[in-house]
């Protein structure tokens, strides 16, 4: 976030007549850029921070945001700096996260209740979901991997920030173990054993034949 405010500061050391003119209302001809850190999600050994950062460039017709994320395993202190990093084989791991977020994102009514209900467009929601780097912005919560969207990513700025989830049984057979481990999650991997109840005999009453053979006289 410190490369963010230095990038932002630039612009006292930039002359841009076209937008910054003195004649205009100061908040119309100021560069504006403000980042909301939310609550830490910690699930197992890993802890996620999201940024909400909302910006306004001078003499735009309005405002935006986006959002920025980073997430750490606690001990020992490693960065994961990409999501594809979580994954065994990236290449496996992208069709299955994207067939995920599409599916929601265009299975939600945004909007409900609002008296404006809509549903997102499907080639704006593949475009803005193509690829690895299309992916930057996720945390990790109790039940699974929340994907969060910018206005314009997936849909119109009128629309708003688009946030899915991704449920970690989806996956986590395809994770690297080291992660699932840090996560506290791996036992998602494991064949629940399965457990046969034995037959009875309704004329002893509910007993099994072996435990009818052994009963006492």
């Amino acid at each position: 976030m410190l490369s963010n405010v230095m990038f932002q500061r630039r612009a006292k050391l930039e002359g841009q007549s076209d937008v910054l003119t003195f004649g205009d209302h100061r908040f119309r001809r100021t560069h504006t850029w403000e980042a909301y850190c939310g609550e830490p999600h910690i699930v197992g050994r890993v802890i996620s921070v999201v940024y909400s950062v909302h910006w306004y460039g001078a003499g735009a017709a309005h405002p935006n945001m986006h959002f920025e994320t980073f997430c750490f395993l606690l001990d020992p202190l490693v960065h994961l700096k990409s999501l594809d990093d979580l994954f065994e084989s990236p290449d496996n791991a992208l069709p299955v996260l994207q067939h995920e977020i599409r599916g929601k994102l265009l299975s939600v009514e945004s909007g409900e209740g609002s008296g404006e209900a809509y549903q997102l467009d499907k080639e704006w929601v593949e475009r803005g979901t193509q690829e690895w780097s299309d992916l930057t912005a996720f945390a990790f919560v109790e039940d699974g991997i929340e994907f969060l969207f910018g206005p314009y990513q997936v849909a119109p700025y009128a629309f708003g920030a688009q946030i899915v989830k991704v449920e970690y049984g989806s996956l986590v057979k395809l994770m690297r173990k080291e992660w699932s481990a840090a996560l506290g999650i791996q036992y998602m991997t494991y064949d629940r054993p399965t457990w046969t109840s034995p037959e009875r005999d309704p004329q002893t009453n509910g007993a099994s034949a072996d435990e009818e053979k052994d009963a006492p006289e």
